[in-house]
């Protein structure tokens, strides 16, 4: 696998990861999502060049395992990656997530141990190998194996093995006849459809935003499907435009994301601002804040407005002048605090 193709596939990943399980509560765990997953495709990737280095040869010479005069170096770094792979899910992920890792490892060294003896068709045989990437989003969330989750972890992972069949569909040559493969080319972007309007209907009860956004985008996705098979049917070499299919799954998969989540990051987000109604209170409770602060300064100032010719009667008046003029600063004051707050 080019090494430019890592990153996007690590982002399509976790934004699977975030369509299942939900947002992660910390900065520190988004980071451990990325390099978990970036360290997840380079381990299994690796693996799979390995065990296909000897066709490889024939096929792709310029690859540089092919070029390689000894593997051995690369054994040590595919042990390398599964070390610390294990050592992250042990460490930050449930105990669930690091069994399934171990399981997945055996599988897949049992397969590429047994494939050359099997003959169970080239699309089944790719679709084995593919199976790795909705293990991936499972290992990637933030809360695997949680029932509540389970609806939107199976769209997200059905999602991401689909779009992996149909991408390898799409560019591989030696998968088989070409109306072998169109066959199950059509099954496999009907499924995919299917899916984008199960989401589109989960989505229903949410956001009405979200809704319209998921219909655009599912209509998007459906018009380049057909121009993916109408070019695959032509058999036009596919070039960079195989690639769209994760260009379509990617932002069905970060729409629902985005507001499928109870409280989502959009949602938090805003909820945590102050709103209209948050300052116009504010701004009540500062001028009543301020009236009790003058009502005191403004008796201590009548106080001392003292005439003595008039024994003290002035010194009375003014008081009770001032207290009056407390009283009506601190009710109108109510009238406009109540006034703002039913408004608002």
């Amino acid at each position: 696998m080019p090494v430019l193709l890592i990153g996007p596939l690590t982002t399509f990943l976790c934004t699977a990861s975030l369509a299942a399980t939900g947002w992660p509560s910390t900065a520190s765990t988004w980071m451990l999502n990325i390099v978990l997953a970036a360290l997840l495709v380079m381990q299994f990737r690796l693996w799979d060049d390995l065990s296909d280095v000897d066709s490889d040869r024939g096929i792709f010479p310029e690859r540089v395992l092919c070029q390689a005069k000894s593997l051995v170096g690369f054994r040590i770094v595919l042990g390398l990656l599964f070390a610390v792979n294990v050592i992250l899910l042990a460490a930050y992920k449930s105990e669930l997530a690091l069994i399934t890792f171990l399981v997945l490892n055996f599988l897949v060294f049992a397969w590429y141990s047994v494939r050359e003896r099997v003959r169970i068709g080239s699309v089944f045989s790719q679709t084995i190998v593919l199976l790795k990437y909705p293990a991936f989003v499972f290992l990637l969330g933030s809360h695997a194996g949680v029932p509540e989750r389970m609806l939107n972890s199976s769209y997200s992972m059905s999602l991401t093995i689909l779009c992996f069949c149909i991408y390898e569909l799409l560019h591989d040559n030696r998968v088989g006849p070409i109306k072998y493969v169109q066959k199950w080319l059509m099954i496999e972007m009907a499924a995919m459809i299917l899916i984008g309007i199960l989401m589109l209907k989960d989505l229903m009860g949410r956001s009405q935003m979200s809704v319209f956004v998921q219909i655009g985008l599912v209509v998007m996705g459906i018009v380049v499907l057909a121009r993916l098979f109408q070019r695959f049917r032509n058999q036009v070499p596919p070039g960079r435009w195989c690639y769209a299919v994760f260009l379509v799954g990617f932002v069905w998969l970060l729409n629902f994301a985005l507001s499928s989540y109870p409280g989502g990051a959009p949602r938090a987000i805003a909820s945590s601002l102050p709103t209209f109604r948050d300052h116009t209170r504010i701004e009540v409770s500062m001028d009543l804040n301020e009236a009790n602060a003058i009502s005191p300064l403004k008796r201590g100032e009548g106080s001392k407005h003292k005439d003595v010719g008039n024994d003290g009667v002035t010194e009375m008046g003014v008081d009770s002048k001032s207290k009056a003029i407390d009283t009506s600063h601190a009710l109108r004051s109510s009238e406009r605090a109540t006034h703002f707050t039913s408004k608002f």
